[in-house]
């Protein structure tokens, strides 16, 4: 994996909020702070970055943040925090009025996986994504019509509906595709009946308010699928492996790992379960023991350092991409844009995970070959 001093310096950060472990390492006296603070805005871990920092209690390790890059943080803090209080009542609020139409959704990622964290009010906040039959789904649009605007959009094919309520973002899903390859779509469709139609579910409490979850047998492979959507299709973000890291360490005595193997199989994601298991350990700190089929091997490591590399190289959603050609030009010359970015995406994603990446390459490339005959910008 290409590193600098910055770069170690922020993963050790990283980990040591994540995990609220004390730091007694050594920082070498050149570190750039406002190259560790932008690498935690890109990747949306500022609030792991910050706990970190705090876990520095070592006088001898030559870490010494400046005043300004210190006041900078703790603003932040107090933001993400007022951010995460106001979203958990928004989302209290939005679950009870949808239970009044006799709709009960499944909250997945965001607030849901937060509570996974040492710390819940620091994980970066985002957008609200609610799983829903397909037939629940097409009612709770009907809901809410009333808000449709200029921002609303609806991608059909995979059946997700976005749409701004107040001053949030909410996105109902009446699938959880990923297309990616037609058999990992069709595994998460018998999640998806588990979790909406079978009982398959958790909850949080959340203040006096009970939110449905997925179980976490399903929530596992939610979230994984949802890290290998985002690796092939844009960039993975650090926010998301740590989502998953803290899952897998809370759920460490509540995994059958004969189950796992059985779907991760069934899915056809075991070899992309063995490489990011090695992000997970060897670059995130979780405890082997939390991390099933974890390999040290050397082809397993070698793939998690290209991870790893993308990761930092994309951030969080493909934070670091520029997607202006969108607006700046014309339909078919942003669509051979695309067209181009695509294939050179393909050689990363080869190196890594050839097979998928033919398929996922190839998907891409009839989808948006469609789209352009049929002179739409979204899918």
């Amino acid at each position: 994996m290409k590193q600098n001093e910055d770069v170690d310096a922020f993963l050790t950060l990283l980990k040591a909020g994540l995990w609220e472990n004390q730091v007694y390492r050594p920082f070498n006296s050149h570190i750039n702070f406002f190259e560790i603070f932008k690498l935690a805005f890109e990747q949306s871990v500022m609030g792991l970055v910050a706990a970190g920092i705090e876990q520095i209690n070592d006088a001898d390790t030559g870490f010494n943040v400046p005043r300004d890059v210190a006041i900078k943080i703790a603003g932040e803090m107090l933001l993400l925090e007022r951010r995460n209080r106001e979203m958990n009542e928004f989302i209290a609020d939005l679950v009870k009025s949808l239970r009044k139409e006799r709709l009960y959704p499944i909250l997945l990622k965001g607030q849901g996986i937060a509570q996974c964290y040492e710390r819940p009010l620091w994980r970066a906040a985002g957008d609200v994504d609610l799983l829903m039959s397909e037939k629940d789904y097409e009612r709770a649009k009907e809901y809410y019509k009333p808000y449709v605007d200029e921002y609303t959009k609806e991608i059909k094919s995979t059946k997700e509906f976005v749409v701004n309520v107040d001053t949030w973002v909410v996105e109902l899903h009446g699938t959880l595709h990923c297309r990616v390859t037609n058999r990992l779509d069709k595994f998460l469709d018998k999640i998806q009946d588990e979790c909406c139609n079978r009982g398959f579910a958790r909850s949080w409490n959340n203040g006096n308010d009970l939110v449905l979850l997925p179980s976490v047998d399903n929530d596992i492979l939610i979230i994984f699928s949802h890290i290998i959507k985002h690796f092939f299709r844009g960039g993975i973000g650090l926010r998301q492996l740590c989502d998953w890291c803290r899952l897998m360490w809370v759920a460490l005595d509540k995994v059958d790992v004969g189950k796992l193997e059985r779907r991760l199989k069934d899915a056809g994601i075991m070899s992309e379960w063995k490489a990011f298991a090695v992000v997970a350990v060897e670059w995130l700190g979780l405890p082997i023991k939390a991390m099933p089929f974890y390999s040290p091997a050397f082809w397993w490591r070698w793939k998690a350092s290209l991870i790893m590399d993308w990761a930092l190289d994309s951030g969080n959603f493909g934070h670091n991409r520029n997607y202006s050609y969108y607006r700046r030009y014309p339909y078919i010359i942003f669509k051979a844009i695309s067209l181009g970015r695509h294939i050179a995406d393909f050689g990363r994603y080869f190196v890594i995970f050839p097979l998928d990446a033919i398929i996922v390459t190839l998907r891409k490339i009839c989808i948006g070959l469609s789209v352009a005959i049929k002179g739409k910008r979204h899918e």
